[in-house]
C-alpha cells in the first residue's frame, strides 16, 4: 500500500508540473546533443546540433540549395546539419557512401508500402534482389524499342514551338510536359497530351509537387510515415486511383493500364510494363499484376521531374555560352548536311554524329543538379569515419550535389565554369579520378538510377531538335529563370524567343 501511495504522490506531483519537467527535459536534450553526443565536434550551425526545426526550416526555404552550397563553403567539407544528421563533400567517403543502405527518411518515399517494389527497398540486399527483377525493362536495348514513341512527342513539342516563333515563349512548363507525355508512353504506352494540350492535364504535375514536398517533410521525421503506413489505415489515407485528378489519377493510370494489359494481352506492345508482364525469374516466376502496378508508377514519380530541369539546363547554358553553343551547332549542321541525322536524330546517330551533346549533358547535371536536398544514407552498423570525425551506426549521411559540384578536389578550381569539355578533354589521370566520383546525380552501384538509359535519351534527343531547327535567344538573361530547390529543381519564367532557322537538311 505504501509503494502505491507514494506512486500516486509521484503522478499526482508529475501532472500538477508537467509543463516544468517537460521544459526539464527538452533542456536536457538539447545539452546532451550539443555537448555530450558523439557528434559534438563536428562543426555546424548551432540550432542544428540541438534540434532538427533548423533543417525543417531549409526544407521549406525555396533557395535550399545555396543554403547547403554555403554552409560548406562556411563549415567545411563535413557539416552537421541535425541532431543525428550530417553532410559530406569527401571524395574519400564517397565510393562507400554508395553502398550503404538508405536511411529512415526515405520510408516517406515508398509508393505502397504494402507491396513490394524496387522503390521501397532501404537495405542494399533488399533493393539489389528486388531491382533484378525489373531492371531488363530498362536496360538500353529495351528502351530503344520504344524510341518512335519520344520521338513522337519530340515532334509533337516542335511543332507547338513553331506555333509560337518571333514572341516570348516560356519553356519551363513545354519541358515538364514533354518529359511527361514521354515517360508515359513509354512506361504504359498511355499518352497523357501534355504538349498537346499546353497546359497541366488534371493538375497532376502540380499534384506531384505537392506530394514530393510533402514527402520529402515526412522524411525527416521518419515516425510520420511509419504511423500512416500503418496497415489498419493505409486502405484510407492512401491516394485512390478512382481519384479524377492529383497522384491519385496518376496511380489510377497506371493501375489500370497494367490491369488492362492482364485482361487484354498485347505481347506486340514494347514498353515497361509489357516486358514485367512477360519476364520470368529462372525458376519461372512472375511478377504480380500488383507489383507491376507500383513498379509502373516509378519512372513517372522519379524521372518527369528530374528530366524537365535538365532539359531547361542545358538549353540555357548552351545558349548563354557562345562558344558551346557554336561548337554544338557545327556538329549538328554538318551532320545534317551531310544527311547523316533522322528528323528527330536517333539515338545511334547522336553518339555517332554529335557527341558533344552527350558531354553538355554531363556538364548542365553537374553545374545545375536535378535535385536540390541531400540524399540520405544510414552509416553501417560498425560506423564510419569521414574527414577525422567517427560517425556512429545509425547516422543520417547524405550528401547534396549542388555543393560536390562547386568543390575544387573535383573539379579544378574552375568549377564554377560550364565547360563540357572536362568530360572529354582531360589528360590527368588523377583529375579523371576526381571527376568520375563527383559524376555521382545518378548514383552509383546497387542504387544507380534505374531509368538513367531512358532519362539520357530524352535529354539528348529534345535539345538538337531545338537547335536544328530554331534560334534560341534568352529574354532576360540576368535572370533567365526563377527557380525553387526541392526533391526536384523546379523552374518557372524561363522566357526566350524563338526563331526559325531555315530549312538546315529537312522539311520544316
Amino acid at each position: 500500500m505504501a509503494i502505491a501511495h507514494h506512486v500516486t504522490d509521484a503522478l499526482g506531483l508529475a501532472f500538477r508540473h508537467w509543463f516544468g519537467l517537460l521544459l526539464v527535459f527538452f533542456i536536457g536534450r538539447a545539452v546532451y546533443r550539443r555537448y555530450l553526443h558523439p557528434l559534438r565536434n563536428i562543426p555546424g550551425p548551432w540550432l542544428a546540433s540541438m534540434t532538427g526545426l533548423w533543417f525543417l526550416s531549409v526544407h521549406f526555404n525555396p533557395q535550399q540549395h545555396w543554403v547547403i552550397v554555403d554552409l560548406h563553403r562556411k563549415y567545411g567539407p563535413i557539416v552537421r546539419i541535425g541532431p543525428n544528421r550530417i553532410i559530406f563533400t569527401s571524395p574519400d567517403t564517397i565510393g562507400d557512401y554508395y553502398g550503404w543502405d538508405k536511411s529512415r527518411y526515405w520510408k516517406a518515399f515508398q509508393q505502397n508500402p504494402h507491396v513490394p517494389n524496387h522503390g521501397g527497398t532501404l537495405t542494399s540486399k533488399e533493393h539489389r534482389v528486388e531491382k533484378s527483377k525489373i531492371m531488363g525493362a530498362y536496360t538500353l536495348s529495351q528502351i530503344l524499342k520504344s524510341e518512335a514513341k519520344v520521338d513522337g512527342h519530340v515532334l509533337a513539342l516542335m511543332e507547338q514551338f513553331s506555333r509560337r516563333t518571333n514572341a516570348a515563349i516560356d519553356l519551363a512548363p513545354w519541358c515538364q510536359y514533354f518529359g511527361w507525355d514521354a515517360v508515359m508512353d513509354v512506361a504504359l504506352s498511355r499518352n497523357m497530351h501534355f504538349v498537346k494540350s499546353g497546359f497541366d492535364v488534371g493538375g497532376q504535375i502540380q499534384s506531384l509537387h505537392k506530394l514530393l514536398l510533402a514527402a520529402a517533410f515526412a522524411g525527416l521525421y521518419p515516425s510520420i510515415p511509419i504511423l500512416i503506413n500503418h496497415p489498419l489505415w493505409w486502405p484510407t489515407l492512401s491516394p485512390k486511383p478512382t481519384a479524377k485528378s492529383g497522384i491519385g489519377a496518376i496511380q489510377g493510370i497506371a493501375t489500370n493500364s497494367v490491369k488492362d494489359r492482364f485482361d487484354n494481352p498485347d505481347p506486340t506492345k514494347t514498353d515497361i510494363i509489357q516486358w514485367m508482364i512477360e519476364h520470368r525469374d529462372k525458376d519461372g516466376n512472375t511478377l504480380s499484376q500488383a507489383r507491376i502496378g507500383e513498379e509502373a508508377m516509378a519512372p513517372v514519380l522519379a524521372g518527369s521531374d528530374t528530366t524537365a530541369s535538365t532539359l531547361r539546363s542545358m538549353i540555357l547554358r548552351t545558349v548563354a555560352n557562345p562558344r558551346v553553343y557554336n561548337k554544338l551547332m557545327s556538329q549538328i549542321d554538318n551532320a545534317d548536311q551531310a544527311g547523316l541525322l533522322s528528323v528527330p536524330p536517333t539515338h545511334a546517330e547522336i553518339l555517332r554524329h554529335v557527341p558533344y551533346i552527350e558531354a553538355i549533358r554531363k556538364e548542365a547535371l553537374r553545374l545545375l543538379p536535378a535535385s536540390a536536398l541531400p540524399f540520405f544514407r544510414e552509416a553501417p552498423a560498425k560506423g564510419a569515419t569521414i574527414e577525422g570525425y567517427f560517425i556512429p551506426g545509425g547516422t543520417d549521411v547524405g550528401l547534396q550535389h549542388w555543393a560536390i559540384a562547386r568543390n575544387a578536389l573535383y573539379w579544378g578550381d574552375d568549377y564554377d565554369l560550364f565547360r563540357p569539355e572536362r568530360w572529354t578533354d582531360e589528360q590527368d589521370e588523377h583529375r579523371r579520378r576526381m571527376r568520375d566520383l563527383g559524376d555521382g546525380f545518378f548514383a552509383d552501384g546497387v542504387y544507380k538510377c534505374t531509368g538513367r538509359n531512358l532519362a539520357t535519351m530524352e535529354i539528348m534527343k529534345m535539345p538538337i531538335e531545338l537547335f536544328r531547327r530554331f534560334d534560341v535567344e534568352l529574354l532576360n538573361p540576368d535572370k533567365p529563370w526563377k527557380e525553387k530547390g526541392a526533391l526536384a529543381m523546379l523552374h518557372t519564367n524561363f522566357w526566350v524567343k524563338l526563331t526559325p532557322r531555315g530549312k538546315s537538311g529537312h522539311e520544316q
